[in-house]
């Protein structure tokens, strides 16, 4: 797979998690000059109990709703509530790929798309998947029976080497 990575005039963007939220971000705006996207179970919005993967997987995960909320918190200088309430529309998108209009995620470059069984992003990350195919993005989606983080946090097992054999594969295939 490393010989695939040189530079062969392919510019890929990517990321898990926060990096997933930037990776659509920057897919959206300069999406001619992308060869494609890699997301590793992104973070897409600021979720207010509408997805039940938020209800369900809240406390006793690798990624835990206070969790999130800090991060976000962090991220966007307030409560991501207040943020959404209190920014303009554009602003907002940008912050939350979920809530792009679909004439800018339309342009985006080929996706990626890694989600996990026991993330409570995972409902959020799906939503954005359907956004995507709804603009004719063409998007590869695996998922694993996992933890949100599995790629960076449980080392080369076989959900690892799976997924990285199916990158490789996409990869090749841009």
């Amino acid at each position: 797979m490393a010989s695939s990575f040189a530079s062969n005039g392919k510019m890929v963007v990517g990321g898990d998690s926060a990096g997933g939220l930037t990776s659509i971000a920057t897919s959206c705006a300069i999406p001619e000059h992308l060869s494609g996207t890699i997301l590793f179970y992104p973070n897409t919005c600021y979720d207010d109990g509408t997805f039940e993967s938020w209800r369900v997987h809240a406390k006793g995960h690798a990624l835990t709703a206070d969790m999130v909320n800090m991060f976000l918190r962090n991220h966007l200088g307030m409560p991501a509530k207040d943020f959404e309430e209190k920014s303009d529309s554009e602003l907002v998108s940008k912050a939350f790929p979920l809530r792009t209009p679909e004439s800018i995620v339309k342009g985006m470059a080929p996706s990626f798309l890694v989600t996990c069984e026991y993330d409570i992003l995972q409902d959020e990350q799906l939503a954005m998947k359907k956004k995507m195919e709804q603009a004719e993005v063409k998007v590869e989606h695996h998922h694993y029976s996992a933890e949100h983080g599995f790629m960076c946090t449980e080392g080369r097992n076989a959900n690892f080497e799976d997924c990285l054999g199916k990158l490789s594969e996409w990869y090749e295939k841009l």
